[in-house]
């Protein structure tokens, strides 16, 4: 066996430049370049490897060589797989160029198997629960595992669940007890009419339980678990209730039963979905990149080892980059050459191993690093940094020999070695802050604060080393990044940073589900058949033509949406049956010529150029970013840029891979295929890093891994430990010899941790077989990740012990290892803490100089440039600059500038705040319906963004059934969770549904005292014209009565009852454009305009009643207003809530008496 070689290379030492190093000195001692293979873990990273060696091949006179870079064995692992087996392609069984699918192909493939195996099973699992299996089966076949070997272990796998509980006792018993609890609480509530706050779930629950009992009492129990939150009185007044039940899952044989079959049902599923891929794998002559390496090892592995041996001499050099990334299987490749000569050198850092929820197991790299410095052949160490100032350095070598070395992580530290010790860099005092926040669920503090500091950063003149030039100039947005561990916290941080009017680029996901993919995917869609009549409406009502709702309809009806000069002649021929206005005219002439041009560029171009010219055509990036700022506008691109980019790597593949689509040939239609194979997958929206953009970067600590930047927010500490469920975990045997074995891979097995519904027996899941020191130590390496990113300048939120909370933080995990964090201020303290020099900022008080800065006005010139100039040419005539565009504005801004034209300004920038101006309202009649008061105020506001609140309840209020004789529904509860799930809402569930539930509830009171008389109608889109400015809209319900309509927007924040008639006010202009909208799309009377306020137990109805035509006139001086800029403070200015951020008001009250309140939702 040859000689093994390790290098262990923490972040920014350099770790690049020593296998360039390394490369070229080999080349220069006489090894042939492509007798050389140095193998990465990402196309990126072998790109830039690919870089950088030709460089240095070119510095040292090795020209001839650097020729022959792109020729060489510089490539992902998955690549050196494919290497390997093209080598060898008859005893590999294969083709000399076997067909490869791309990442997003084989998952597409897998989830049709999994689809089939589901059906086959007569299943119907949830997407959580189809993730699991989908995780199970990746997994297992990183360890080289096939269906056969998860049939083997789906017994074991359920044996291993078992052992976690105690001894079953007689279900019998178990039973009685339970029923004797559940008569007692059956009593109880006939005693206990009035419901208390905190109890109304398991009041609900019992109601429909002595209605309903379950023949099976086990799941009787399971419903009593989910639905109690035990408060004091309820454990008081029902002692037996609770521990009943929770015996009843613990230790009922029937419990045990069902745990034991769901286990083996999972890994049952995940065998006949991997059987099925790969069967029609093996169908199309396709591989994966697993199935790469797995074929690659067993070539490799054959009794007589010749073909390892013939690669060996071929490639008698191996370096491998980011070793502590690598899979067992990968692993095993490796060694198997190692084992017949081949010298390996494995580089990586074990500190920042964060990747193995993909595969990872970087115990492997642990074993060898142990094995290494036990036979006296230490590692190489590299110490020193090459990327940041010596200040960041001292606090990362003070701050991580504390804790990493306590959790069995190795710590190696670094000396600064780089233009900061070698340029004349100026002061630095203050190079790392820690921003000291309480410990708290609420997010808010601690993200305010984070913004602050970033905002006051770039207003101080902090210098930053700009690479590019060498020198020091003052800090950008575009310097600065932001790194959390979940995505979800990011918009929070996004909201934050733009209400200060600072710039954001974000990492998100829901690429699919960003207006411009969505339109973008109308349009070819649009293209492609003109009997897509979805697609075409969607088109026509959206900013790229404008038209009416009602001409939308109608033009469905005559089946012409997607034929606008078929259309156009019915309009001229009969114009009774299509009245269009002049726009609609001009905007139907302007969609002809542009479907005609389009579908000449699909005939006559390869698919990609064609796919980018019917994008620029109509003008999708620049009429969409006319209403973002530069970042969002950039990220819009990037994304219509990906989709640009799918078209030309489907238009260069051969039909072979293209029948993965099921159909052959690089057509529009195949796009669209493949398009909508790639929805399942969620993809995120690509990361928009331009350069010309200068805007704060939000990443997850994942996706930062290999980079670097000026200036970094930490926002990780306030993270809670502990062991989440449901999971797969892959168990290893613990003895670093054992590991690297030759048949290390028998020992390893996976095994599945499933939620099954019941808290209890999921907590005792979660302890007993979870593992919550490595979730400290993935943790504490992501807090590694994140601070060794920084350059020049460093900030990490640091919350305060938390005394007496339920929570473990990574907080609390550090504090025995770590002394106390100084005392700050809201100004700052210079400290010494660690042996590190740090700056400690706390929170300011509330007070004056607390207040939020007046923001900058808002320019609306380029709303006023967006009115469509009659005189103006059309798109088909017209050159792309001079295509005239819409102003559009929502309902919503036409409330913000009827309250106060400074309004319309503040809510633009300050987009989390909701906040009134007037102090009269409109005369209203209030209806009482049943009211979800207590559920709405259980959810606070740092919890889940108001926002984000009224998304899934609105979602919920569109699935749900309205129309019932009885408001409350006993499928509500599912449709809740069913809703929760689909939107990956994983936090404050049992909170949500209840407001859901009982949203609902208040809903269906609602419509019941109107009168419905058949189901109301819901989420109707809408486009009016008010004098060249369009309004686009959704109307949330739709009642029809005997003799007209009911338009009711729903309103799921908590408003106080003294202030609804002042909100009635505020949201009118809202309530009569849908009225407007909704007559002139039926051509009904409409009897009412309400708002359902369910936090207030509410139906309030504006009681003056509903006129057209003064509507209109109404709404369009409102439209006028916006696009005229007008400001100015109102008569109100002493009651407004916008008082603190309006500097037009704080000159308007100068003169005014004090005591001016503030008005509060």
């Amino acid at each position: 066996m040859s000689t093994l070689r390790l290098v262990s290379a923490g972040a920014g030492s350099g770790k690049t430049w020593r296998i360039v190093q390394e490369v070229v000195s080999r080349v220069e001692a006489g090894l042939a370049l492509d007798r050389i293979a140095a193998v990465t873990f990402t196309e990126a990273a072998a790109s830039e490897l690919q870089d950088r060696i030709r460089a240095g091949l070119q510095q040292r006179g090795l020209t001839a060589e650097a020729a022959r870079v792109e020729r060489a064995n510089i490539c992902t692992i998955h690549r050196f797989a494919l290497t390997l087996l093209r080598r060898f392609p008859l005893p590999a069984a294969l083709p000399p160029d076997p067909m490869v699918l791309e990442q997003d192909e084989a998952s597409a493939l897998f989830h049709r198997a999994l689809q089939a195996a589901l059906r086959a099973d007569g299943a119907e699992l949830d997407e959580d629960t189809a993730q699991l299996i989908a995780t199970l089966v990746e997994k297992a076949r990183s360890l080289g595992k096939d269906d056969e070997d998860l049939r083997r272990e789906a017994p074991l796998a359920a044996a291993w669940i078992a052992s976690a509980f105690s001894p079953p006792l007689d279900g019998a018993t178990l039973d009685a007890t339970f029923r004797a609890a559940l008569d007692e609480a059956f009593d109880w509530l006939d005693l206990r009419a009035k419901a208390r706050v905190g109890d109304d779930g398991i009041r609900r629950e019992l109601r429909l339980l002595r209605r309903n009992m379950p023949g099976d009492l086990l799941d009787a129990a399971i419903r009593v678990l989910r639905a109690t939150k035990p408060t004091k009185t309820f454990s008081k007044e029902l002692p037996a209730l609770l521990p009943a039940a929770e015996a009843m899952a613990l230790l009922h044989p029937g419990a045990r039963g069902r745990i034991d079959a769901a286990v083996q049902r999972l890994f049952h599923l995940g065998a006949a979905a991997a059987k099925g891929y790969g069967d029609e794998k093996q169908r199309r002559g396709a591989l994966d990149f697993e199935e790469m390496q797995r074929r690659a090892l067993g070539l490799l592995t054959e009794p007589d080892d010749r073909y390892a041996r013939s690669v060996v001499a071929e490639l008698p050099y191996i370096v491998v980059d980011e070793f502590q990334d690598t899979s067992p299987l990968q692993f095993r490749l490796f060694e198997v050459l190692r084992s017949a000569g081949a010298e390996v050198c494995y580089v990586g850092d074990l500190k920042q191993a964060i990747y193995g929820f993909r595969g990872a197991d970087s115990s492997l790299f642990s074993a060898l690093l142990t094995w290494s410095s036990e036979s006296g052949t230490p590692p190489e160490v590299l110490d020193r940094s090459r990327r940041s100032r010596p200040e960041l350095v001292r606090f990362a070598n003070e701050l991580f020999s504390r804790v990493l070395p306590r959790q069995g992580i190795p710590f190696d530290p670094l000396t600064a070695d780089n233009d900061y010790t070698r340029a004349d860099a100026p002061p630095s005092a203050g190079a790392v802050e820690l921003l000291r926040v309480p410990s708290s669920h609420r997010n808010g503090p601690r993200i305010e604060l984070g913004a602050d500091r970033i905002r006051d950063l770039l207003r101080s003149g902090l210098t930053v080393l700009d690479r590019s030039t060498r020198a020091f100039r003052p800090v950008r947005p575009g310097d600065i990044a932001v790194l959390g561990r979940q995505r979800s916290q990011l918009s929070q941080w996004a909201e934050a940073l733009r209400s200060r009017g600072l710039p954001v680029l974000q990492e998100s996901d829901g690429l699919f589900d960003t207006l411009e993919i969505r339109l973008a995917r109308a349009w070819l869609a649009m293209l492609a058949s003109p009997r897509d009549r979805s697609a075409s409406a969607m088109v026509l009502l959206s900013e790229l033509y404008g038209l009416r709702q009602r001409t939308v309809v109608a033009l469905s009806v005559e089946k012409l949406s997607g034929s606008p000069r078929r259309a156009l002649e019915l309009a001229t021929s009969e114009p009774e049956r299509l009245p269009l206005t002049d726009f609609e005219r001009r905007a139907l002439e302007r969609c002809d010529a542009d479907l005609r041009h389009c579908r000449d560029a699909l005939r006559s171009l390869p698919l990609g150029e064609a796919t980018e010219l019917v994008l620029e055509r109509v003008g999708l990036r620049e009429r969409l970013a006319l209403r973002c700022d530069a970042a969002q506008a950039a990220q819009l691109g990037a994304n219509l840029g990906w989709l640009v980019a799918e078209a030309h790597a489907l238009g260069g593949r051969r039909d072979h891979a293209l029948e993965l689509g099921g159909a052959t040939g690089a057509t529009l239609e195949n796009l669209l295929l493949h398009l909508d194979a790639l929805s399942y997958e969620k993809p995120r929206q690509p990361v928009a890093l331009h350069d010309d953009v200068d805007a704060v970067r939000l990443m997850t600590l994942h996706g930062a891994k290999g980079l670097e930047f000026p200036v970094v927010l930490v926002d990780l500490l306030h993270t809670e430990l502990k062991v989440r469920v449901p999971r797969v975990d892959v168990l290893r045997p613990t003895d670093a010899a054992a590991l690297l074995r030759p048949d290390a891979l028998r020992s390893f097995t996976v095994r599945c941790i499933p939620e099954t519904g019941m808290p209890p027996v999921d907590e005792l899941l979660r302890v007993r077989l979870g593992d919550l020191d490595e979730e400290l130590r993935e943790s504490l390496r992501l807090l590694y990740v994140g601070v060794t990113r920084a350059r020049d300048h460093l900030l990490v939120t640091w919350p305060t012990l938390a005394a007496n909370s339920s929570r473990y933080l990574l907080r609390d995990a550090l504090g025995p290892m770590l002394p106390d964090l100084p005392e700050g201020r809201a100004e700052g303290v210079d400290a010494r803490w660690i042996d590190a020099s740090v700056r400690v900022f706390t929170a300011a008080e509330a007070g004056p100089e607390a207040q939020p800065d007046a923001p900058p006005p808002v320019d609306l010139a380029p709303w006023r440039a967006l009115v469509d100039d009659p005189s103006a040419p059309t798109a088909a005539e017209a050159p792309r600059s001079t295509v005239a565009l819409l102003a559009r504005v929502t309902p919503t801004e036409l409330c913000k500038v009827a309250d106060c034209p400074e309004v319309l300004t503040l809510a633009r920038v300050h987009h989390g705040e909701h906040l009134m101006a007037r102090s009269e309202g409109a005369e209203v009649l209030r209806v009482g319906v049943p009211n979800a008061y207590a559920s709405r105020l259980a959810i606070e506001r740092d919890q889940v963004a108001p926002s984000r609140v009224g998304l899934l309840v609105h979602a919920a209020v569109s699935k749900a059934s309205l129309l019932a004789p009885s408001a409350y529904d006993p499928t509500d509860e599912q449709l809740a969770d069913a809703v929760l799930t689909q939107h990956g809402q994983s936090e404050h569930r049992a909170a949500l549904s209840l407001l859901i539930v009982d949203t609902l509830v208040s809903l269906r009171a609602c419509v019941n005292k109107l009168r419905a008389v058949a189901e109301p109608a819901r989420e109707i889109p809408f486009v009016l014209d008010l004098r060249g400015t369009t309004l686009h809209g959704i109307v949330d319900l739709v009642v029809r009565a005997g003799d007209g309509l009911h338009v009711i927007d729903l309103k799921t924040h908590p408003l106080r009852s003294a202030d609804l008639p002042r909100w009635a006010g505020y949201y009118r202009p809202q309530l009569d454009a849908y009225a407007l909208a909704l007559h002139r799309l039926t051509g009904m009377p409409v009897l009412g305009r309400h708002l359902a306020i369910p936090a207030a137990g509410t139906l309030l109805t504006l009681t003056d009643p509903f006129d057209p035509e003064s509507t209109y006139d109404r709404l369009a001086d409102l439209a006028d207003a916006i696009a005229r800029g007008d400001r100015g403070p109102s008569r109100d200015c002493a009651r407004c809530g916008w008082k603190s951020q309006c500097s037009t008001g704080h000159r308007h009250l100068r003169a005014s008496p004090p005591g001016a309140t503030v008005v509060r939702p």
